[in-house]
């Protein structure tokens, strides 16, 4: 970490020089942003756990404190706007102090913190665990029963593990802020403080899975998403999502050329939000649900239904069929139709291919499938642009 000296509104006294355009459109002294984010833009990282961008201030977990010259005692880099701060004052981000703060402030969050890193699918991408690395220490001074939390059924997205959590309220705040529904919040006080819901019901938003990103510890994770793979595992594949009309950008991660999980991509300048839908990020699921049609099924003129063994011999049927209807008997679908039932998730190259073929064919009919369950280009629209990256990897 890097010492912020000698900041000034006027005169800039670093090594660090953010450029101001002459209109103030990206001036973060007229818009009053906080130092933390006034920092990361020149290049220095202050801890955190509480602060998020798209979000409300609530500088409680107090792991951004930094010196200001003159003050009794360090100030929460979050809640202060850095042209309050930076005006005719010093700021010092990794004196002896600030690192003396983060230590203790580390000791106090690992104090009922369960030691559950093996066994957590949050590993490796772990905001405490990471910040317990680089800023705490070694020793611990609590030797008595750590706390137990009840965990909560919230859904059949997020998994809690509130024993893990830390209180940051960055899914609270999501909740009333975002979403607008109310569902989570902070009980109790002291020791006795949990968040859950106010009464036993589920946190019904369809932006509900975005808590799990959220979350900087292993409270929130996944619920279809348990003990699949470590982050290390896993490759990312940058792609646009097409269950919406947004094109919002998401990273895909593949663990042998399988989807395993989608997040939004944070870092696009593309992306308003950096929220997803639940259907984006778990619409993957049902390429490989036991319930997906893997095998063709034909009709006999009995009408009994046979199942096919081989998508090649039920391809052939369809082959023959046309065949017969082009070169034998031309009016033998004169009073028939031939539908072809297609999934509203089809990429275009598929749709190009079936309006070809009706064009052809008048007997042929087109539908649009009600029940999206049944996807086989799922994957391909996901990797549209990528497959070169794929193939790579």
């Amino acid at each position: 970490m890097k010492s912020l000296k000698y900041f000034h509104i006027n005169n800039v006294k670093f090594n660090y020089v953010l450029e101001f355009q002459s209109n103030h459109k990206n001036d973060y002294w007229k818009h009053n942003a906080p130092l933390i984010e006034y920092c990361e833009t020149i290049g220095i990282n202050i801890p955190h756990y509480c602060y998020h961008k798209n979000l409300s201030i609530s500088g409680n977990c107090r792991m951004c404190l930094v010196e200001l010259k003159n003050s009794p005692k360090p100030i929460v880099s979050c809640a202060m706007s850095a042209k309050s701060c930076l005006n005719n004052s010093e700021i010092f981000t990794n004196s002896p102090l600030v690192k003396k703060a983060r230590e203790n402030v580390l000791e106090f969050l690992l104090l009922n913190h369960p030691l559950d890193c093996p066994i957590c699918d949050q590993g490796g991408e772990c905001d405490l665990q990471d910040q317990s690395l680089f800023f705490g220490v070694t020793k611990k001074r609590f030797y008595n029963f750590k706390r137990v939390v009840t965990d909560k059924n919230i859904g059949p997205i997020v998994k809690t593990v509130m024993t893990r959590c830390i209180h940051c309220t960055r899914c609270v705040r999501f909740a009333s802020e975002i979403t607008g529904t109310e569902d989570l919040g902070m009980f109790g006080r002291g020791l006795d403080s949990e968040i859950g819901t106010y009464v036993t019901k589920t946190f019904q938003s369809e932006l509900s899975g975005n808590i799990i990103d959220l979350c900087p510890v292993g409270a929130l994770t996944s619920k279809p998403y348990p003990f699949v793979s470590r982050s290390w595992e896993l490759k990312s594949v940058s792609s646009i999502d097409f269950s919406d009309g947004f094109a919002t950008n998401i990273q895909v991660y593949l663990k042998n050329n399988q989807i395993t999980k989608i997040t939004p991509e944070y870092d696009s300048s593309a992306n308003a939000t950096s929220w997803i839908s639940d259907k984006t990020r778990f619409a993957f699921n049902g390429m490989f649900s036991p319930e997906r049609v893997l095998k063709g099924f034909i009709i006999t003129g009995d009408n009994k239904v046979a199942m096919s063994n081989t998508w090649k011999i039920l391809l052939d049927e369809i082959i023959l069929t046309l065949y017969f209807q082009d070169h034998l008997n031309k009016h033998f679908f004169e009073t028939k139709s031939l539908h072809v039932i297609f999934d509203s998730n089809v990429s275009l190259e598929v749709l190009n291919l079936l309006m070809m073929f009706s064009k052809k064919y008048s007997f042929v009919k087109l539908r649009k499938s009600e029940n999206n369950l049944y996807n086989n280009d799922l994957e391909a629209s996901f990797l549209t642009g990528n497959h070169n990256n794929l193939t790579n990897q």
